[in-house]
Order: C-alpha cells, then sequence, then structure tokens
C-alpha cells in the first residue's frame, strides 16, 4: 500500500503485484514501477474503505514516510486484515531563509497551495505571520492541520488531487 508516491520510489519493483494506492498520481507512480494499482481516488480513509470493502487476503505492507497520518495499518488489522508498516523515508527540513521570509511577508495576496499535513508543520514552523494568507489545501485532514497555521482563509480542495488543488488555487487568483 502507498500513501504517495515518495513510499513507491522507496519500495521494490513491482512485478506484476497488486498496490493500493491512496490516489490517482500515487497509482500511476506504481503503474510506472511496475505495480497493478489499485486507486482509492482520495485520502487515507478512503485507502482503509476500498481495502477493506475487496477484503483482501493477502498479506499487506504500508511502505510510508516517517510522517503519515490516517493510521492505515491500524485500521486494517482492526478491520481484520494483516498489515505490517515500513517506515521507508523521511523529509529533511531546510531552515527556510529569513530574507526570503521578508519577502513573503510583503506579498498582499499570498497563497499557500498545501498538499499535507506535514507540509502544515513545516510552515508553521516557520515562525511567519500567515494571517493575511490564503491556504489551499488537498482535503479535510490537512484544512484542519492548517488551522494552526492561522491563515486569513483555509480552502479544502473539491477532489484530493492534484487537478481540483489547481482549480480551487487558481479561483483564488482570478
Amino acid at each position: 500500500m502507498f500513501t504517495s508516491r515518495a513510499g513507491v520510489a522507496f519500495a521494490p519493483k513491482g512485478n506484476g503485484r497488486v498496490a493500493y494506492c491512496v490516489g490517482d498520481a500515487t497509482a500511476d507512480a506504481a503503474r510506472q514501477a511496475g505495480y497493478t494499482a489499485i486507486s482509492a481516488g482520495g485520502s487515507a480513509q478512503d485507502l482503509c474503505a476500498v481495502i477493506l470493502a475487496r477484503g483482501a487476503l493477502e498479506k499487506l505492507v504500508h511502505i510510508r514516510g516517517e510522517v503519515s497520518i490516517g493510521d492505515v495499518s491500524t485500521v486494517l488489522t482492526s478491520g481484520g486484515l494483516v498489515c505490517a508498516e515500513i517506515v521507508a523515508y523521511r523529509k529533511d527540513v531546510v531552515p527556510v531563509d529569513g530574507s526570503v521570509l521578508g519577502i513573503l511577508q510583503s506579498v498582499e495576496h499570498l497563497i499557500f497551495p498545501v498538499f499535507s499535513a506535514e507540509t502544515v508543520s513545516i510552515l508553521i514552523d516557520w515562525q511567519f505571520d500567515f494571517s493575511g494568507a490564503h491556504v489551499v489545501t488537498i482535503s479535510d485532514s490537512v484544512g484542519e492541520a492548517a488551522v494552526g497555521m492561522s491563515p486569513a482563509s483555509i480552502t479544502v480542495s473539491d477532489h484530493p488531487n492534484l487537478q481540483s488543488m489547481v482549480a480551487q488555487t487558481a479561483g483564488l487568483i482570478a
């Protein structure tokens, strides 16, 4: 199982094995890596629902990053499936330069498209005043995390995919 394209990058080649994927972009990456990908088309909760509905009989492994929301392995194990997890990667945070923050603070209509709760936590660590910024998030759970940024507004994407994120962001620009 993959909840990100990064997880696919750190996994062994698929060799035709089934890969349950959180969304279409992750499923595309899994196909390119040789998996037979099944996209849940949404969030970690959607992924769990798809797998539980299929009644997967095989042993499952969630290959994920150090920070992960949705507690996929626990949800599936609680649903009676055999599921393990492998933490395969960690995002290394690079401190933001103070001059960059100064430039960003001077922008009047700043929009932050945010694709993960982990990114929200990184942005919060910037010690930046987001009160004039507008945040577009890929899901409700990321939107809930973005509340901690205290932005002027939070817009949740209609669908948890890149196309919807672009449309929501473009709507704020227009």
